[in-house]
């Protein structure tokens, strides 16, 4: 879900929420609203006698914090689904509601010395305000609890629900129990609709957390099976549920992230009998072939049947399983536009860490690679495997392969677009690993000239990677293949300025603007040139402007440009003659019409 806004939060909250917070807000509820400097609002509400205290806290824009002391609100689940008053005040402070300020108590007629205070204060304790519904518990008999829970249960699904999933006993590992209450949780929200949308689905996820927290304390207390029993239990409803969702719940998501890696945890557990490590081997093995291959879930259902073949040493089951996978994936001549062109990639990646980590098989990780050497994306697997080896001779020579014949994985560019700076990173880790910094150099240097010399990226890695004259000899070629051409105006993007520039080249840069500058580098530079090299700036610039004018003198951008270099060489005394002098020189047709009605007149009002 996007991140809460006061400008956002009425189109991302469910609807129904947001009719009653804003009846809510304007309902004279709000004993106090106050703001202060730390980002923070507090505001009271008066309900049933009660003072429920809200504080909404911003950071830049966006609502990072939310508590309500009400029984709805959820310190997790706020931002997906908070609570009436929370978003009463939201209401409150988009709509600029005034603050109000708690009444301050009356002062007492008599004035009391601090120790007659303190000895009321002991010989009086503080009576504490009891709730009126505990209150009223108190007095009934337990039959008339179960009626009225029992006529409850039968208006109040949701209500049924979160009964069951807290009272559940806390003991048992019963699979069907707990299927019976999470299908419940799902029912009282979903009801006979097709979809959801993620406030409903953060509902969910509210009403099945005690059953999470039940198997997280169940894992830590050792009862495993237990543990296990909840967590399937809950994953294989929600997994399928998750594809009915219209908008994004982060809290639904992470819920079912964290069942995943409870899982996990579950199986790592020290304690496990190997009896259930193999039933849970087992299930896990079905669950991943049948239920999660190819789904959104599939990398951590992979995480989880690892983990558990790991425990029983059956890691060379999985690659196995991967190795049939990769099978037949490849005999279905997949085009690379296919959906199992990825699943490939991640099946081969996969099978490759297992060979090379875990079962130290590291031939058998070079068979498979080769099996598939036609493909880029596996290449550059291996070319990053060979450089983690260590083994930069075999990297290098992989890299060297496809960087020579792009044109043959042209067609696979679409997975792996920026494929010029992967292969770039991967030649700097590899002769960075084996300390040859003048290859690299090498391999900058033409990526440079391959551009056209417009990428300076590696420009500056190959400057950083050559000695100082090595270097100076690189600028003169530089130089010479970005040289202008005569007769031709450059700007300040011009590839061979920019060189002059970063190598701090004030004398040719002076000779550069001088000669092929267009208007844009004159003025970007004039204040620097004129006050430097005054007399060769106003001599070059009078040449410039005919040549200008000459070519697009009637442009109203190019005329007011020339117009602010002459009043700005005009401003100096010593040049203002000068300037007067050029500016009768210049052709009538170019002069504004009449000179003397133009931006220029103010030159002869001496």
């Amino acid at each position: 879900m996007s991140e809460l806004t006061l400008s956002n939060f009425a189109d991302l909250l469910d609807p129904d929420m947001i009719d009653k917070g804003k009846a809510f807000a304007g309902a004279g509820k709000l004993t106090t609203f106050q703001t202060s400097d730390d980002g923070i609002w507090r505001a009271t509400f008066e309900e049933k006698k009660q003072a429920l205290k809200v504080r909404v806290q911003f950071q830049g824009k966006q609502v990072s914090l939310i508590h309500c002391e009400c029984a709805a609100h959820d310190d997790e689940g706020w931002a997906d689904d908070p609570c009436v008053h929370a978003v009463a005040v939201l209401f409150g402070i988009k709509n600029g509601l005034p603050e109000k300020k708690i009444k301050a108590a009356p002062k007492s007629k008599e004035k009391e010395t601090a120790t007659e205070k303190a000895k009321k204060a002991l010989e009086k304790p503080a009576k504490v305000k009891k709730d009126p519904a505990l209150a009223l518990l108190d007095t009934l008999e337990s039959h008339d609890i179960v009626a009225f829970l029992t006529e409850v249960f039968s208006k109040n699904k949701e209500f049924k629900s979160q009964f069951m999933l807290y009272f559940a006993h806390s003991n048992t590992d019963n699979a069907e129990q707990y299927e019976v209450l999470i299908k419940q949780a799902i029912s009282a929200v979903k009801g006979r609709k097709r979809y959801l949308a993620g406030a409903e689905a953060s509902k969910i996820t509210t009403a099945l957390s005690p059953l999470y927290k039940q198997a997280a304390q169940a894992e830590a207390q050792g009862h495993l099976k237990q543990a296990i029993t909840i967590v399937d239990s809950l994953l294989k409803p929600l997994t399928l549920l998750n594809d009915d969702i219209q908008t994004s719940s982060v809290k639904f998501h992470s819920f079912l992230v964290n069942c995943f890696n409870l899982r996990t945890q579950i199986v790592k557990n020290p304690a496990m009998p190997f009896d259930l490590k193999e039933s849970i081997y087992q299930s896990f093995y079905l669950d991943y072939v049948t239920t999660y291959s190819g789904s959104e879930f599939e990398p951590l259902a992979y995480q989880n049947l690892v983990e558990s073949a790991r425990s029983l040493k059956r890691l060379d089951k999985i690659a196995e399983l991967l190795e049939a996978a990769r099978k037949k994936i490849s005999e279905s001549k997949i085009s690379y536009w296919d959906i199992e062109n990825s699943n490939l990639m991640h099946c081969i990646g996969r099978l490759i860490g297992l060979y090379d980590n875990d079962l130290e098989t590291p031939e058998k990780a070079d068979k498979v690679l080769g099996e598939h050497k036609d493909v880029l994306f596996i290449n550059l697997m291996n070319v990053k495997r060979k450089i983690g080896q260590n083994k930069i001779d075999e990297a290098l020579v992989i890299l060297k392969e496809i960087d020579f014949n792009r044109k043959k994985y042209e067609n696979q560019r679409y997975y792996i677009p920026n494929i010029e700076v992967i292969i770039l990173s991967y030649y700097i880790r590899a002769y960075q690993t084996n300390g040859d910094t003048e290859a690299l150099a090498g391999i900058a240097g033409e990526r440079f000239v391959s551009t056209n010399c417009t990428n300076f990226q590696y420009y500056e890695l190959e400057k950083q990677h050559r000695s100082e004259s090595q270097w100076k000899e690189r600028v003169k070629i530089y130089l010479k293949l970005t040289a202008p051409k005569p007769n031709k105006y450059a700007n300040n993007t011009s590839v061979h300025f920019e060189i002059l520039k970063r190598e701090g080249m004030v004398e040719e840069m002076r000779n550069y603007i001088f000669n092929y500058g267009d208007l844009s580098l004159w003025n970007e530079y004039s204040n620097q040139l004129l006050e430097q090299f005054p007399q060769d700036y106003v001599t070059h610039l009078k040449t410039t402007i005919m040549k200008v004018l000459k070519s697009s003198g009637y442009n109203l951008q190019v005329q007011s440009q020339v117009t602010k270099m002459i009043l700005q060489v005009a401003a100096l005394p010593e040049y203002r003659d000068d300037m007067k002098a050029f500016v009768k020189t210049i052709p009538n047709e170019y002069r504004y019409n009449r000179l003397d009605k133009g931006p220029l007149k103010s030159l002869f009002n001496d």
